[in-house]
């Protein structure tokens, strides 16, 4: 017979998978929709501006999410606010095989952008929380790369679908549909993390917060989080537009595979980030990520797929390296009962880099042509991107001994 103790690790072996399954599928499903939209453009009239407010909408949904309902898991419980934050996805998936115009893509949009806001800082925790005999490296790549390897995942597999059959979309709907049917089902299963408590209701007064001994990374984390997913909002709202108006191919598969090559190498540069220290890597990350969004303007300019690939993929893995080593920086210097909300903190400010560009960007898209829109988003990362290295060279200059 089993005792107490290997029955506990094995559901909270089964909330760790589960918990990083759940994760990894909604942002597999925030994404599927993505590389259809040249497809949605012929089929229900979605414009550029539409496609902008598609963006506008998800990144209002994860900040509503972040800022009201993120604290929720701390009285309710983790498995609860997690099945929840399924059902909201499972419920944008269902609005998109349902869409018959742009209000319903943008409807979609933004009850999975719920969704993910939810996931992003629940379920974060509690595969942290559940991470008992894991490596600390493990987790680290989990926590830090899941949101993108999803995006990554779910954009080339439904680009994949709809290569294959021109009714694919519905059938990759119904696959992410049932995959996050079966994870509710896993994490009920699994070990609840924390006890519940009283206090449910006060904790949907928003609130952002950082723990004092964190404060003074949060500067340049901010450049770090706010720059990258600026990039990455980009992304989900162009990569269609990328393979149509610079390198004239109108495919789905196209489009999921330039997606792909930004968010996928994401996990890579997360792993390297634990052999640097985290101000290193910040600034290593950072710098590297500049160039290469520099080099990926050029190749648009000389219409180069090759090199706007290569610069992709490495841009992907800088960001994976700069975004882990400031995330790690702040949750560091934080108490556990701190994490969850300064996890909250760190995908308010990622979501809203992505999310303001977008809006402002959207709202002249009919005045500026497609390399405008590129060449401001460049200047975005080039501005964001000088505050961490500028803030961080103080912070190393403060840090070292000096001389008497």
């Amino acid at each position: 017979m089993q005792n107490l103790s290997s029955v506990n690790k094995k559901n909270t072996t089964l909330s760790f998978w589960f918990a990083t399954l759940s994760l990894i599928t909604l942002f597999a499903a925030s994404a599927s929709p993505i590389p259809l939209y040249s497809i949605y453009r012929n089929s229900i009239g979605l414009t550029t501006e539409s496609i902008s407010l598609t963006a506008v909408f998800y990144f209002i949904g994860c900040i509503i999410s972040l800022i009201i309902l993120s604290r929720l898991s701390n009285y309710l419980g983790r498995k609860p606010v997690s099945v929840v934050a399924q059902l909201l996805g499972m419920t944008g998936l269902l609005l998109l095989l349902t869409a018959t115009s742009p209000l319903g893509i943008i409807e979609a949009r933004f009850f999975q952008g719920l969704a993910c806001g939810l996931a992003s800082s629940v379920m974060s925790v509690f595969i942290v929380e559940s991470s008992a005999n894991k490596s600390l490296t493990l987790v680290n790549a989990i926590t830090g790369s899941s949101v993108l390897v999803g995006l990554a995942f779910g954009g080339l597999l439904s680009g994949v679908f709809v290569q294959i059959n021109s009714h694919g979309s519905k059938y990759i709907y119904w696959l992410l549909f049932i995959l996050l049917a079966i994870c509710s089902v896993g994490i009920l299963k699994g070990k609840e993390s924390i006890p519940k408590r009283i206090g449910a209701i006060k904790s949907l007064r928003p609130q952002i917060k950082i723990p004092i001994e964190a404060r003074k990374y949060l500067p340049s984390a901010i450049g770090i989080f706010a720059g990258t997913w600026a990039i990455g909002g980009y992304f989900q709202a162009f990569s269609s537009t990328i393979g149509v108006t610079v390198f004239h191919m109108n495919s789905p598969i196209i489009s999921a595979i330039i997606l792909a090559s930004f968010m996928a190498p994401n996990l890579l540069g997360s792993s390297l980030s634990g052999r640097l220290n985290q101000i290193r890597g910040e600034n290593i990350g950072i710098l590297i990520f500049m160039l290469c969004i520099m080099m990926m303007y050029i190749s648009f300019l000389v219409k180069l797929f090759p090199l706007f690939l290569i610069a992709s993929i490495v841009a992907g893995i800088a960001q994976g390296i700069a975004y882990s080593s400031a995330m790690q920086a702040l949750l560091i210097k934080s108490r556990e009962e701190e994490k969850a909300g300064v996890l909250s903190v760190i995908y308010f400010i990622s979501y809203g880099g992505a999310a303001l560009p977008s809006f402002i960007l959207g709202r002249f898209s009919n005045h500026l042509d497609f390399y405008q829109i590129s060449l401001t988003y460049l200047i975005i990362v080039l501005l964001l991107g000088s505050l961490t290295l500028i803030y961080n060279s103080k912070i190393r200059n403060k840090e070292q001994p000096k001389n008497i």
